[in-house]
């Protein structure tokens, strides 16, 4: 009896955790600078309750890393000024001379595409790919084999397998279980994953031109669309990222507009292989991972089996 009630008891310590943030309210955007104890900057780009605790989730804008922290542990002047001669006021030069927001500047720029807006490749010189896959809304299975790949080789590497995985709010409701294959990979350390919104209903229609489709749908509220998202991966304690892959990859200036005053930056690729593109050093490799397009993952079994090339996470892409 005594080890049922600490099974049970444990169970119910377990399923707290992973809703920790299930009861978010409050949720806003802002664009915050303020300093950790220590002194280092952090960029609050999110504020939201839980539990009558309120939150920032902040960004590293210099390494990109974001995290979810309690309000009253940041700081709104540098601790370490001496106020008597310097009232700690942050300077616009300081913040914007960082990575994440020089990045987030130039990459919502309109630059009149209407597809690919945003990171398509390395910034830096790299040798090796950064894995990127898209899982919209489908009504298939995901691609069993392929995960069960990048697995295989994270324990062939005794390291988790790098790989920036593209989520829609639709696939993470319709696909609970296999969702949770994706948590489970990552908890025990076979995949390390960047989180990276692709909208909460990625709405498409086959009849209507690009201009008019996706995230440009006229009833779109896109700011719903990318809240819905992050509230959904908060609600089972992962963090959203910086990053913003747009369905389709199509966008234009408002869009870009929009998404720069939410804080995020597009993320595009080069080597989009089912279309055919080639990856060469520091590509953004696009494939997906929702069944919807089998000759993407057929292309890239043979280049997973290449055990020479090396896989990176997606924040080598924009920090050096």
């Amino acid at each position: 009896m005594k080890n049922y009630k600490y099974l049970l008891g444990l169970l119910i310590l377990i399923a707290l955790k992973c809703f920790a943030f299930s009861n978010i309210t409050n949720y806003t955007n802002t664009f915050i600078p303020l300093y950790t104890k220590t002194g280092n900057l952090r960029i609050a780009i999110r504020y939201f309750t839980n539990n009558q605790k309120n939150y920032f989730l902040v960004v590293n804008p210099r390494t990109f890393k974001t995290e979810v922290v309690k309000t009253g542990i940041l700081y709104a002047r540098d601790p370490k000024t001496n106020f008597e001669e310097n009232p700690g006021y942050f300077k616009w030069k300081q913040i914007k001379e960082t990575p994440y927001v020089k990045d987030l500047l130039k990459f919502t720029k309109w630059q009149g595409n209407i597809q690919d807006a945003g990171i398509t490749h390395s910034l830096y010189s790299k040798t090796g790919y950064f894995l990127t896959v898209d899982m919209c809304p489908s009504n298939r299975p995901f691609e069993k084999d392929f995960y069960h790949k990048l697995v295989s080789i994270a324990k062939l590497e005794r390291k988790p397998f790098p790989v920036a995985i593209c989520i829609s709010g639709l696939w993470i409701m319709g696909h609970a279980q296999e969702f949770n294959y994706l948590l489970d990979a990552e908890k025990n350390h076979k995949l390390n994953i960047t989180w990276v919104n692709h909208t909460l209903s990625h709405l498409y229609f086959s009849d209507l031109a690009f201009e008019k489709n996706f995230v440009l749908f006229k009833f779109t509220d896109v700011k719903n669309e990318i809240f819905g998202v992050e509230k959904l991966l908060l609600a089972h304690n992962l963090i959203p990222s910086v990053f913003i892959r747009f369905p389709g990859l199509v966008a234009n200036r408002n869009l870009l507009l929009q998404i720069q005053k939410l804080g995020l930056i597009p993320l595009g690729t080069d080597a989009w292989l089912a279309m055919g593109q080639v990856p060469k050093n520091g590509s953004i490799i696009l494939v997906h991972g929702n069944s919807n397009e089998h000759p993407g993952i057929e292309k890239i079994i043979p280049i997973l089996n290449d055990h020479q090339i090396k896989w990176l996470p997606l924040k080598e892409a924009v920090a050096s």
